[in-house]
């Protein structure tokens, strides 16, 4: 059985290969742009640590204010609402979303709850109907 030299072997273009792997992802992006909920019910991400939990929010919370052309709407329910108030280390980073255009919404009931009524910085009160509705109508909801 003789080798087989290098050139008989075909050879993929890695650029090539990156510029259609770009391009998927750009089409995905494409058809989910705009319709995409996310729904934080803490104010913290994940479970464990609270100090953890407290940076990790941070780091989503930014990296979600460089992915508002997918996002059309962000609600905060129960201890996510403390996110728009004031003293809030993410509350900049929830004004540039809502400058970008992504609505932002805080459950009335839980700012009520938590006695946050006029502490609210970013974002705007909603009833549990409107909150309901804007989950019912996304194609997508991320919930977190």
């Amino acid at each position: 059985m003789q080798s087989k030299t290098r050139a008989q072997f075909p050879v993929e273009n890695s650029h090539e290969h990156l510029l259609k792997k770009m391009q998927q992802e750009l089409d995905l992006i494409r058809t989910l742009e705009g319709s995409v909920v996310v729904l934080l019910s803490s104010n913290l991400l994940g479970q464990g640590d609270n100090k953890a939990g407290n940076i990790l929010m941070e780091e989503f919370s930014h990296i979600l204010s460089h992915m508002t052309e997918i996002i059309s709407t962000l609600i905060l329910i129960n201890s996510a609402v403390f996110l728009a108030t004031e003293g809030s280390e993410v509350a900049p980073f929830f004004r540039v979303i809502q400058e970008q255009g992504v609505e932002i919404l805080c459950s009335d009931t839980s700012l009520s709850f938590y006695g946050l009524q006029e502490r609210l910085q970013v974002g705007r009160k909603a009833s549990m109907y409107t909150i309901s509705s804007r989950l019912l109508q996304a194609r997508w909801v991320i919930s977190l």
